[in-house]
């Protein structure tokens, strides 16, 4: 399918909002933006003129072209993705992209007298090479024959290889740096260089890591070798990681009392809480989700598809009262005929997520189940 990217026209590294593009000439593109306050209503308002004659696939492919007006229309970038993709997993995929190819455009050599200005990103006043050469790594440049990350710049030479994370980017992003350096290390000695601000995670991870990884840090152009962590202090590191608050739903929760006891009894809903939204999941797949806001719940009930999954479309209202009888009983009967879909094999997609649902704590005797604790595996 065809989406849509937002970008602010103001900072070319942040993504605001996806679109996508809908079947029929009579339907509107569906969006999705973290932030609703944030760039929403600008791009409705683009996205509105576009009138009956030209297909949205058309429509979309013409916003690539159009030059943004900073402040006060959006950037946009069209990109082909997977039928049925939901958009907030288009966005987390191709939110690193619109950092990495601002960053890659800012750092850029043109040649002459000519200099680049990328909208919200600086240019490095040091470069990665000579992070390496700091601490006398190889510079030669790392080349393996197949696509690598751009949030990285990658060198190798005298049996080692050394991963370059790149300056500003997001938490996640850093963390990847090590994840790069393991699928490449082969039998090199791998070192891992990272702003000194995003270096904890990786630090944590490092004693568990067999051979050994080098970490080090950067800041301000100035590298520096932290001194390695013992198990026992990742172990004590990790617990003093601090969990965002998920999200909570307060006086509003009372809009929609019926459905959350229905869910909070009914078999196989499994509650997700993150940091912007509550949701449940049946066997890894995600039939119900609640976004609050200031005066509003955003609710998607079923799966979120482009368009029909399974014969089935997915519920989405926005409520700033009360739900009426109808509503409730239209949502819930989304979330059941995706639960039913799902535990029926009807919906056998993403096994991973339905294995990893599948995996109970009590089942095996843990008394604590976290995400991404230190593991030693033989």
């Amino acid at each position: 399918m065809i989406v849509a990217l937002h970008i602010d026209s103001l900072d070319w590294s942040k993504l605001l909002g996806v679109w996508s593009a809908p079947g029929s000439r009579d339907g509107f593109p569906d969006c999705f933006y973290p932030d609703t306050a944030v760039g929403r209503e600008d791009a409705a308002r683009n996205v509105a003129a576009k009138g009956s004659r030209p297909t949205w696939e058309s429509w979309f492919k013409q916003l690539a072209y159009s030059s943004p007006n900073p402040g006060h229309s959006p950037y946009w970038s069209v990109q082909e993705v997977d039928d049925g993709l939901p958009l907030d997993e288009v966005f987390a995929t191709w939110q690193p992209e619109v950092l990495a190819s601002a960053v890659s455009l800012a750092a850029s050599e043109v040649g002459g007298d000519f200099t680049i200005v990328v909208p919200g990103v600086s240019k490095a006043a040091f470069s990665a090479k000579q992070l390496v050469e700091s601490f006398g790594g190889p510079t030669a440049p790392f080349t393996p024959g197949g696509r690598l990350s751009t949030l990285c710049t990658f060198f190798e030479g005298g049996g080692q290889l050394v991963v370059v994370c790149r300056p500003k980017v997001e938490q996640s992003q850093a963390d990847m740096a090590l994840a790069w350096g393991l699928a490449y290390r082969g039998d090199r000695e791998l070192t891992v260089v990272l702003p000194e601000s995003m270096s904890g995670p990786t630090l944590v991870r490092a004693p568990w890591l067999l051979p050994t990884v080098r970490v080090f840090t950067y800041e301000n152009g100035v590298t520096s070798e932290p001194l390695p962590l013992s198990k026992e202090q990742s172990i004590e590191s990790y617990r003093r990681w601090f969990a965002p608050p998920p999200a909570v739903l307060g006086d509003k929760a009372d809009w929609i009392r019926p459905l959350l006891d229905w869910a909070a009894v009914s078999p196989a809903l499994d509650p997700v809480e993150r940091g912007n939204y509550i949701a449940w999941h049946v066997h890894g797949r995600q039939v119900l989700k609640i976004v609050p806001s200031g005066k509003a719940l955003k609710i998607t009930a079923g799966v979120d598809a482009q368009s029909t999954f399974l014969g089935h479309e997915a519920v989405k209202t926005t409520l700033s009262k009360a739900a009426e009888h109808h509503e409730l009983y239209a949502l819930q009967a989304a979330v059941c005929a995706a639960a039913a879909d799902r535990l029926a094999g009807l919906d056998s997609g993403h096994g991973e997520h339905k294995m990893q649902a599948l995996l109970r704590p009590e089942q095996v005797g843990l008394t604590h189940w976290k995400r991404e604790f230190p593991a030693w595996r033989p």
